[in-house]
């Protein structure tokens, strides 16, 4: 009885930092809605973003960063990959009128390098159209933030 006790105590622990981490790691940025009708959304993981219609003056979307460079084996002794934690994964915006549009920044997949943003969350008041733009990715990690 003691042993399950502990396993469980260590298990709640296990779980509680995990969930932690993944709240530390976690992208967030605001961006002001003022004289907004339509919000666009260009990210990877446009397709399976949730979003949470709330009040407010502004937008907030966040994801997970996501990826690495699993089985790139550089001939450069002092090479280590860069977690995608550190990898510079965010979210700009331009606005475009009555039209604002979101972007990811920095997500790539090239070869072995894959660095992406996945459970995106997009907080938006209901009288926002929100649009989803699927980006595919490439070598180049640079924002699209082309006009509508």
């Amino acid at each position: 009885m003691k042993r399950r006790a502990i396993f469980l105590v260590a298990l709640g622990i296990c779980l509680s930092g995990c969930a932690l981490l993944e709240q530390e790691t976690r992208i967030s940025k605001s961006f002001p809605i003022e004289g907004i009708e339509r919000v666009i959304l260009r990210a990877s993981a446009a397709e399976h973003t949730a979003v949470v219609e709330r009040a407010g003056t502004a937008v907030t979307v966040s994801g997970v960063p996501s990826g690495g460079a699993k089985g790139y084996h550089s001939s450069d002794p002092n090479w280590k990959e860069t977690p995608a934690a550190e990898w510079g994964l965010d979210f700009v915006a331009e606005k475009f009128g009555n039209i604002l549009v979101i972007s990811t920044k920095n997500e790539i997949a090239y070869v072995h390098h894959h660095y992406s943003i996945h459970d995106i969350v997009v907080e938006i008041p209901s009288r926002i159209e929100l649009v989803r733009e699927e980006r595919k990715l490439t070598g180049n990690g640079a924002p699209n933030l082309e006009r509508p």
